[in-house]
C-alpha cells in the first residue's frame, strides 16, 4: 500500500512539473511573437547584423529608432552596424580604386554618406564621425576627377583626330562630374566653332545642288552648334522664302489644272516654311473651299410607298451625317432647306425631279445635292401556320398492389405562326450642283420581317405548360404592321447610305 501511495505522489509532482514547463514554454513563446510584433524592425536588424548584412542591419535600426529614440540597445546595435558597415565599404573603395573603376566609387561614397549621416543624426550615437563622414566625401570627389581625367584623355584624342562630334559628346559628359575641369570650356567652344564650320560648308554645297530641304537641315546643325555662325541665319531664312515659293508655285499649277487636293496640301507646306506668306494663305483658303463640300440632301421619291417615307428617308440620312461632318464636308440643317424650299413655293414632302433640284441648290448656296428614291421592292404576309405539339402532365394511381404512382400522360395543344416581310431599296444619287453631273449613283437594299407566334391549349391543361410557352397564350396574333417593318428597314439602310455619302464627298 505504501509504494502504491508514493508511486502516485511521484506521477502527480511529476505531472505538474511537466504542466509548469508547458507553460514556461507557452509564455517564452508569446513573450518572443510579442517582442517580434512590437519591435519587428529591431529584430530584422539584429539577424542582418549575426548575417554579416550591415547595411541591411543599418535601415532596419533606423527605421526602430524613428518610432523608438530612445531605446538604448537599438543605438547600440545602430553604432556597431555602422562601424561595420563603413569598414565594408573602406574595403569595396580600395577595391576599385585598385581596378580604376571610378563610377563604382563615387556611388558606393554617395550611398555610403548619405546613410551614414543619417545614422549620424540620431542622439546618442558616437558613429560615424565627421572624419568618416569627410572620408567618404573626398573618395566621391577624387573619384569624380578621375574619372573626368579619362574622359578628358579621350575627349582630346577625338579632338585630335577631326571626330569632332564625338569630342563635343565627351566634353560635355566631362561636365557632369566636374564643372570647369581644366580647359574644356574653351575646347567646346573650339569644337563646336569647327563642327558649325563643317556643316556650314555642307550645308552649302547641299544648296548648291538645289537640295534646299536637306541643306535647311543642316544649317539649323550648324545654328545648334553656334548660333551667330557668319551667316547662318541668313542663309535659312533665305531658303525658307525658296521652299515656300517654290511649294506655292507647284500649288498654284495644281489649283489652275483642277488638283485642288494636291493645291491645298502643297499650299500648307508652302505656309509652313513661310507662315508670312500672304499668296500662299491665299491659295491655302481657295483650295480649301474648291475642296468643301457644302451638301443638301433632298426629300425622295417614293414607290409603291405612302410620300412621307421619301420625306422619313432624307431626314435620317441627314441626321446619321450631321455629327461625323467636318471642316470639308458642311451639310445644310433642316430649317434652312425648310425656309428655301417655302420661299421657292415648294412642297417639303414631295420629291423634286433633278433639274428643279439643281437650281434650288444654287439658291440654297450648297455645291452637292443628294437626291433619291425610296422603293418597296416586295412585302408578304404569310396566312398563318398551325402544329399540333404535346406536352405531358402527371397523372396518379394505384398500381395492382395498391402502390400510389405517378405517370407522364400526354395532351395536345395547337401553335400558331404568322410572319410579316419586305423588302426596301434606296436609290441615292450625288449631282454636282455647278455642273449638273452625277457624282455617284448607289443602290442598296434591305429587308425587314417579324413574326407573330401564338398558342392555344385547352384551359384544364394550361397549368401543365412551360413557363414558355404559357406567355404565347397572351401573345399578339399579328405580326409588325407594314409601315413599322419599313421604318425598320430605311433605319438600316440609312444608316449604310449616311456612311457611304461621306465616303464618297470627303476629300481627306
Amino acid at each position: 500500500m505504501k509504494n502504491i501511495l508514493a508511486k502516485n505522489k511521484n506521477n502527480v509532482f511529476g505531472n505538474q512539473v511537466m504542466k509548469r514547463s508547458i507553460i514556461l514554454c507557452c509564455l517564452l513563446f508569446a513573450m518572443i511573437v510579442f517582442l517580434q510584433n512590437c519591435a519587428p524592425y529591431k529584430m530584422k536588424a539584429i539577424r542582418a547584423q549575426r548575417d554579416q548584412r550591415y547595411h541591411l542591419a543599418l535601415k532596419f535600426a533606423l527605421k526602430h529608432l524613428a518610432s523608438n529614440p530612445n531605446d538604448r540597445s537599438a543605438i547600440d546595435i545602430l553604432n556597431q552596424a555602422s562601424k561595420n558597415y563603413y569598414n565594408d565599404l573602406q574595403q569595396q573603395i580600395t577595391h576599385f580604386e585598385n581596378l580604376n573603376n571610378w563610377m563604382a566609387v563615387v556611388r558606393l561614397a554617395e550611398e555610403g554618406r548619405q546613410i551614414l549621416a543619417e545614422a549620424a543624426s540620431i542622439v546618442g550615437t558616437n558613429f560615424p564621425t565627421k572624419n568618416e563622414l569627410d572620408y567618404l566625401q573626398s573618395k566621391r570627389e577624387q573619384s569624380k576627377f578621375n574619372r573626368a581625367e579619362e574622359i578628358y584623355a579621350k575627349a582630346k584624342q577625338f579632338y585630335q583626330n577631326g571626330d569632332y562630334l564625338e569630342a563635343l559628346e565627351k566634353f560635355n559628359e566631362i561636365e557632369s562630374y566636374t564643372r570647369h575641369f581644366k580647359d574644356t570650356d574653351q575646347l567646346v567652344i573650339d569644337t563646336r566653332q569647327k563642327l558649325a564650320a563643317k556643316t556650314y560648308q555642307q550645308a552649302k554645297d547641299l544648296v548648291s545642288q538645289g537640295n534646299l530641304e536637306t541643306a535647311l537641315s543642316v544649317f539649323d546643325q550648324t545654328a545648334s552648334y553656334v548660333p551667330d555662325f557668319l551667316d547662318v541665319r541668313h542663309q535659312v531664312n533665305q531658303i525658307k522664302s525658296q521652299l515656300s515659293n517654290s511649294y506655292l508655285n507647284q500649288g498654284q499649277n495644281y489649283f489652275d489644272s483642277g488638283d485642288y487636293k494636291n493645291a491645298y496640301n502643297l499650299s500648307k507646306q508652302s505656309l509652313n516654311y513661310g507662315p508670312d506668306n500672304s499668296m500662299a494663305a491665299q491659295l491655302f483658303s481657295d483650295a480649301k473651299e474648291k475642296l468643301t463640300v457644302r451638301l443638301a440632301v433632298f426629300p425622295f421619291s417614293s414607290s409603291k410607298l405612302d410620300q412621307k417615307f421619301g420625306a422619313i428617308v432624307s431626314q435620317t440620312i441627314l441626321s446619321r451625317a450631321l455629327p461625323r461632318r467636318s471642316e470639308f464636308v458642311q451639310f445644310l440643317d433642316r430649317e434652312n432647306l425648310q425656309k428655301v424650299f417655302e420661299e421657292q413655293a415648294l412642297s417639303q414632302t414631295g420629291a423634286l425631279d433633278e433639274k428643279t433640284a439643281v437650281e434650288v441648290g444654287k439658291i440654297s448656296g450648297v455645291n452637292t445635292i443628294v437626291v433619291g428614291s425610296v422603293t418597296l421592292v416586295s412585302h408578304q404576309k404569310t396566312q398563318p401556320t398551325r402544329r399540333t405539339l404535346t406536352g405531358y402532365y402527371d397523372k396518379s394511381y394505384r398500381d395492382p398492389k395498391g402502390v400510389q404512382r405517378t405517370k407522364k400522360e400526354p395532351f395536345s395543344y395547337t401553335a400558331f405562326e404568322v410572319s410579316n416581310n419586305v423588302e426596301v431599296n434606296i436609290n441615292y444619287r450625288l449631282i454636282s450642283v455647278e455642273t449638273g453631273a452625277i457624282l455617284a449613283n448607289e443602290s442598296i437594299n434591305r429587308q425587314a420581317a417579324d413574326a407573330a407566334e401564338w398558342i392555344v391549349c385547352p384551359e384544364n391543361f394550361v397549368q401543365h405548360l412551360p413557363y414558355s410557352e404559357r406567355q404565347k397564350l397572351k401573345a399578339s396574333k399579328e405580326p409588325k404592321n407594314l409601315e413599322s417593318l419599313v421604318n425598320q428597314a430605311i433605319e438600316s439602310l440609312t444608316a449604310d447610305a449616311a456612311s457611304k455619302i461621306l465616303d464618297l464627298v470627303s476629300p481627306f
